[in-house]
């Protein structure tokens, strides 16, 4: 065995084989496939496996995406500011509610304006996401061809650690010998990473700022891992790459600012230091980069500017560098790290603990002081992925706000860095863990069925303790429609799971995990979508409200934040009034709104941490109240002007 580099790649994926094959021969195979062991898989039936699965991760990605109106928190203001863009035109400054916008650029919001300008047949909070079907399909596609580019030295990887000594089925020895495996693999655990499950479904600016940034980073994995095939790259594939990686980091800097090209930018500076990342090509590739990043950076800014040097200021300094440093009442500010570390944790989980135990094995082997491994000479792109993980991990860390959504760049560096363990033969604790995921998420789907059952008949939950705390979160008693085509969709998610769990291939831990999790998102989003969205969208009380308020002459809003204004006036078609000028929802209690002095109506939020100022009962009547179904915290409060006081108003006017 060389001594100076890892032995040949021939036997790292194909545990039947017991010689290995020289370097010079694994250079002679096609760089997407490497020799495998004495008998394959009919060429049919693993064709069948991988439509099958790809049909249940096409389903947890779209499940969950219509069927319902917008979420809370982001999802609301997003579809506000593309109701502007629709109505009153304003696509150069994204608005709210009548007032500019600036926290985020206005490409998603773009995207989702010419995705329901097109559809214009389909109401426009369902139109309207079609724009996250292409972020999600943009971000996937780019992850497989990142891990597609990593299979080698995943391979080289796994052969320096001696598995090929340990006993593959066929099947297990197909799911790791050929890149379009290892894709697929990436697609999968991308599903199975908790953190993605309800962020990739909602629209919201962070989604072009994923795709952005994992578009921009596979191409640099592309440009780091020419060394591993020993190949050379042509001018054109590095003008190609660099323009890729300017495209991505110029799409997160229009979804999000500017923190996505940052990491993007301080990630390349990092990977100079690897010998695979100094030569021509990366001249090359760097120069294209810049090129191809120019437009995004430069033009929406310039006109932006020209608009209104006031909000260039206040989205370049306000909305980026102020809410890094955590200045202003912005949101997401003073979290300590305390709470930041749990929430990285579970919303990187399994990706996380995986990819620390690549490290830890590669460091427990490397201990052993056999054949040593360069990590920097041996696997270049997934160094890469580890400088953009620890860079992006030290930025949000030491960032001054922080909010769950805020970790979905960073989570494709975990899903890639912790990929390599779908390469290891599984052992027995991984077969028993099989055993006990599958026991849960069968269980779980019991549960969601006789949840759904019990809604359709009876409008309750049995029995009545559990009704009590699921009644917190979730409306009870609440009456649920039967569609068919949810529960075939949901019969399929099952009948899916288990064709593709009972084969071998995904026989380990992380493969069982991340199909049950697609799996059981299918079958509940499928069946239980209209329950969950009742708690989670403002359509039902704001249709209530609607009713109480009648034909007012201006409705004027107190306390509203931005997804109460846009939801407000998307269901009840009334143009509301906020009762103090400002730029943010609520506004600011110094400067009242003049606007607002002669309405009739005005609508209150109040919650049990900042409950709104008392009103003058002689001048307001309180007619109505009402919340989202379950929520404790939040209380909308309609009141009548008295007609007196009117009359008084109208004289004054």
């Amino acid at each position: 065995m060389d001594n100076t580099r890892p032995s040949a790649l021939a036997a790292a994926v194909a545990g039947d084989l017991t010689d290995m094959v020289a370097t010079s021969q694994v250079a002679s195979f096609p760089a997407g496939r490497l020799p495998i062991g004495r008998s394959q898989a009919p060429a049919a039936a693993r064709q069948r496996l991988r439509a099958a699965l790809w049909f249940l991760l096409l389903g947890y990605l779209v499940v969950g995406v219509f069927g319902r109106f917008p979420w809370k928190a982001d999802e609301p203001y997003s579809f506000g500011i593309i109701q502007e863009m629709l109505e009153d035109g304003q696509w150069l400054v994204p608005h709210v509610a009548d007032q500019p916008f600036l926290e985020k650029p206005p490409l998603v919001y773009w995207l989702g304006a010419l995705s329901a300008k097109s559809l214009d047949f389909i109401p426009q909070h369902e139109s309207s996401r079609f724009a996250v079907l292409i972020l999600v399909a943009a971000t996937v596609l780019a992850l497989n061809w990142g891990a597609c580019h990593l299979w080698l030295e995943t391979a080289r990887w796994r052969n320096w650690l001696g598995s090929m000594n340990h006993a593959f089925s066929v099947d297990q020895a197909d799911g790791v010998a050929s890149r379009q495996n290892y894709g697929l693999f990436a697609v999968l655990l991308f599903a199975g990473t908790l953190g993605f499950a309800e962020q990739i479904h909602k629209l919201t600016a962070d989604l072009g700022q994923l795709a952005g940034c994992v578009i921009a980073l596979c191409a640099l994995i592309r440009l780091g891992t020419a060394s591993t095939y020993r190949r050379r790259i042509g001018l054109r594939s590095s003008v190609f790459i660099g323009a890729t990686v300017g495209t991505g980091a110029g799409v997160a800097f229009m979804s999000k600012g500017l923190l996505g090209p940052g990491l993007i930018a301080l990630t390349w500076l990092s990977c100079l230091s690897l010998p695979a990342n100094r030569g021509p090509a990366s001249r090359i590739a760097a120069l294209a980069a810049m090129v191809a990043a120019l437009p995004w950076f430069l033009i929406w800014p310039s006109l932006l500017y020209a608009s209104s040097p006031d909000l260039f200021d206040e989205w370049l300094w306000t909305n980026n560098v102020g809410r890094f440093l955590g200045h202003g009442d912005l949101g997401g500010t003073g979290v300590p790290l305390t709470s930041k570390v749990p929430a990285l944790m579970l919303a990187a989980f399994p990706a996380l603990p995986l990819a620390l135990f690549v490290v830890v094995r590669t460091w427990r082997e490397q201990a052993k002081g056999c054949v040593r491994w360069v990590a920097r000479r041996d696997a270049p792109g997934h160094v890469c992925v580890a400088l953009y993980v620890l860079i992006s991990l030290g930025v949000l860390l030491a960032s001054g706000s922080f909010r769950d959504n805020y970790l979905l760049p960073l989570l494709p560096g975990f899903v890639l860095l912790g990929l390599p363990t779908a390469s290891l033969p599984s052992g027995r604790l991984a077969s028993s863990f099989r055993r006990y995921t599958t026991v849960g998420f069968s269980l779980a789907v019991v549960v969601s069925v006789l949840l759904w059952l019990q809604l359709v008949t009876t409008g309750t939950v049995w029995p009545s303790a559990a009704g009590a705390v699921i009644a917190k979160v979730l409306p009870l008693p609440f009456d649920l429609p039967v569609s068919v085509y949810s529960i075939v969709v949901a019969v399929s998610a099952v009948l899916l799971w288990a064709y593709v769990g009972r084969r071998r291939w995904f026989d380990g831990w992380t493969a069982s995990w991340s199909l049950g999790i697609a799996m059981l998102w299918v079958v509940s989003l499928s069946l239980l979508l209209p329950w969950v969205d009742a708690a989670r969208s403002y359509q039902r009380v704001f249709a209530d409200l609607r009713v109480q308020l009648g034909a007012p002459n201006c409705l004027v809003t107190s306390n509203l934040g931005e997804s109460e204004l846009s939801m407000l006036e998307y269901v009840t078609d009334i143009d509301a009034v906020r009762q103090y000028q400002g730029r943010s929802g609520a506004g600011d209690p110094s400067r009242p709104n003049p606007a607002a002095f002669g309405c009739d109506s005005m609508l209150v939020l109040s919650n049990r941490g900042s409950p709104p100022a008392p009103l003058d009962l002689v001048t307001w009547r309180p007619v109505w109240h009402g919340s989202r179904p379950a929520d404790a915290n939040e209380r909308f409060d309609l009141y009548i002007r008295n007609t007196r006081d009117l009359l008084a108003q109208n004289s004054k006017r």
